[in-house]
């Protein structure tokens, strides 16, 4: 969407964020899988609760942080800073992927 510019064609950047609004499916089945695998027993519908709160506090400062750069700098430069800010969240999920892993129950004490 960055490689558009503001004086590129509307109908590619239209192109280009349809295509992309196609990986949000895909991203919240993954990450509403990802909270009922880490979800303690009868815990899962808190664990939603703060994985719905914590999207609605991103995207509330995504939106935000997005208008300043828009105005300091143009919708280029805001498309850029969404991406990496992006790369840098799933660097992150991927280092610390092994945290999410179900752990096995503890042995019952006889």
């Amino acid at each position: 969407m960055a490689l558009v510019g503001p004086t590129g064609s509307l109908t590619v950047l239209v192109i280009t964020m349809v295509l992309s609004g196609t990986l949000i499916t895909p991203q919240v089945t993954g990450h509403s899988l990802a909270v009922d695998l880490a979800a303690p027993p009868g815990a899962a519908a808190e664990a939603f609760g703060w994985v719905i709160t914590a999207a609605t506090l991103g995207i509330a400062a995504g939106q935000s942080s997005a208008g300043f750069v828009v105005e300091a700098f143009g919708p280029p430069a805001s498309f850029v800073s969404a991406g990496t800010a992006g790369v840098l969240l799933a660097g992150v999920l991927w280092v610390r992927r092994a945290t999410l892993l179900p752990r096995p129950a503890p042995a019952p004490v006889a």
